[in-house]
């Protein structure tokens, strides 16, 4: 039941974070526009792409070494050491280049782009470290306070008129903040470790780090070609489909996060049974969400982008359409994965990133250059049920999974009855003369209450988690 705890927790903490983000994208798209929105997107896919080689899959090697609880200081210390010169040779090529790259960015930000390596660096060591001891629940408060100062920072700044330069800055000093917090709630101190904690980290890392990398391709690769072959406009719009479509994974990501410690443990220690039950119930989960949120969009998709970001956005309603469904199959993928990597296989992980990475990479540029923007969304929906359906396939020869098939179909079937009732109050609320986003609101928030009170009402396994989490939260009182 601790990782059930574990995963409400930081859903819940999930959920405060974006909206945090919703607001202040929503925000910056009104007040900057789609331009300078997609010059800052440029900006973060670059820090994106840095961040995954510093980190090196160091982040998920780390999460994996210390939940194993030996010698957890020292691998603590071999993370930082190998993040640390990472970052250093990444800054000397930044500053070699420098010149094209603000050049393709849009803004004079190389400087900046070090910066907020660092401290983003900093920021998800810290949290690592948390997660690798068990510790879901403050990496949760880390995730909350980093969005909160960033949002906060960002809007001060860009008040003051500093635009691109203050949605960077306000980046960076969200990371400062969450870097501090975390070590200060961290429990494990660094330790000397020695030549085999290195070997043992990098074992693990070297193949985690393609995973880690393919899923740069799928969120940042899209950006890039699409700023490449078309420009800035249109990557702010994808920017902004991209963002609002991650809502659908809080769930799913808050279990991958939550149960990943503990399937770890369990598999270090030989005790596969006991991982059987958490991985069944991880995937009857993790599609809570996306389900209807894909549906939701079928509907919704125009009416979202142009009353909450404007007029100019609603060209991407089909593109969310298609993002919200890829993350239907995220969602499953994200388990999956996690379950693999808890086996210690990472290089299972390995060789199907490679493959689909690849894949992902040629289908970007083909269908951008054919389809526009819309190729890109196509492109990530292909590539990532390619990965689930192989990675699916190898987690199988793992464990023993029972697929969920019953809590599947009572999401379904919440979620097109929803959509019927969204019809409905759609078709009744439009003839009164309330505005569209009073409108938009209420169809959602009816949605979103039919939806739960169905699955509450017929999928008895759903019920069982949510009465188990109120009664463990009460006795913790």
């Amino acid at each position: 039941m601790r990782h059930i705890r574990s995963s409400m927790h930081l859903f819940l903490a999930r959920i405060l974070s974006a909206i945090i983000g919703f607001v202040g994208v929503v925000y910056f798209s009104r007040v900057l526009g789609a331009t300078v929105l997609g010059t800052y997107f440029m900006f973060f896919s670059v820090l994106g792409v840095l961040n995954i080689l510093a980190d090196m899959g160091l982040s998920i090697a780390t999460v994996k070494r210390m939940s194993e609880q030996v010698d957890v200081g020292q691998y603590l210390s071999v993370s930082a050491i190998l993040r640390l010169l990472a970052v250093v040779m990444l800054a000397l090529i930044v500053l070699v280049v420098r010149e094209p790259l603000e050049s393709y960015i849009g803004a004079e930000v190389a400087v900046e782009l070090i910066g907020v390596l660092v401290v983003m660096q900093l920021s998800e060591l810290s949290i690592s470290a948390l997660r690798g001891g068990n510790r879901i629940v403050r990496s949760a408060y880390v995730e909350i306070l980093r969005d909160a100062v960033k949002v906060i920072s960002q809007i001060v700044l860009v008040l003051y008129s500093f635009e691109v330069f203050g949605l960077v800055w306000g980046l960076g000093v969200g990371f400062v903040v969450s870097a501090v917090a975390g070590f200060i709630w961290m429990d494990t101190s660094p330790k000397k470790p020695q030549l085999r904690h290195f070997g043992h980290m990098l074992r693990f890392s070297k193949y985690s780090f393609i995973h880690s990398f393919s899923g740069l391709v799928y969120e940042w690769f899209d950006l890039l070609v699409i700023g490449w072959l078309l420009s800035s406009y249109y990557v702010g719009v994808y920017g902004v489909c991209w963002a609002f479509s991650m809502v659908a994974m809080l769930l799913s990501e808050a279990i991958a996060i939550s149960t990943f410690p503990s399937l770890s443990n369990l598999f270090s220690r030989r005790k596969e049974d006991e991982a059987t039950s958490i991985v069944s119930d991880s995937l009857a989960y993790s599609s809570i969400i996306s389900i209807p949120a894909f549906a939701g969009t079928l509907v919704l998709s125009e009416d979202i982008l142009s009353i909450l970001y404007g007029q100019e956005f609603s060209i991407g309603w089909q593109v969310l359409i298609i993002l919200m469904l890829v993350r239907v199959v995220h969602s499953i993928q994200v388990i999956v994965v996690r379950v693999i990597e808890a086996a210690d296989r990472p290089d299972i992980i390995f060789r199907i990133s490679l493959i689909v990475m690849l894949l992902n990479i040629v289908a970007d540029v083909v269908l951008i250059y054919f389809l526009g923007f819309i190729g890109a969304a196509i492109a990530t929906l292909v590539s990532m049920s390619v990965f689930l359906m192989v990675g699916y396939h190898y987690m199988k020869n793992i464990v023993t999974v029972t697929v969920p098939i019953k809590n599947i179909c009572y999401q379904i079937a919440g979620a097109g009855t929803m959509v019927v009732i969204i019809e409905m109050i759609q078709r009744s609320l439009q003839t009164t003369y309330m505005s569209d986003i009073s409108i938009l609101v209420i169809m959602i928030l009816c949605g979103c209450l039919w939806y739960v009170a169905f699955l509450f009402t017929f999928d008895r396994r759903i019920r069982g988690a949510i009465y188990g989490f109120l009664h463990e939260e009460k006795a913790n009182i």
